[in-house]
């Protein structure tokens, strides 16, 4: 992880092809399996957060 993924206040997350989970988030810089839902409400946090629905 370079320094600029460092600082940001957003959660990170992708998507891999793998079962059963299909998601990742970035947690203290490893990569942690998440499941559809998870990331969802991650993405929905955000959306709030910045103002977008």
């Amino acid at each position: 992880m370079n320094i600029v993924a460092a600082k940001r206040s957003i959660p990170q997350l992708r998507c891999v092809g793998v079962s059963p989970f299909r998601y990742e988030r970035m947690i203290k810089g490893q990569w942690v399996p998440c499941n559809h839902s998870r990331a969802r409400g991650i993405v929905g946090a955000v959306c709030r957060k910045w103002g977008r629905v």
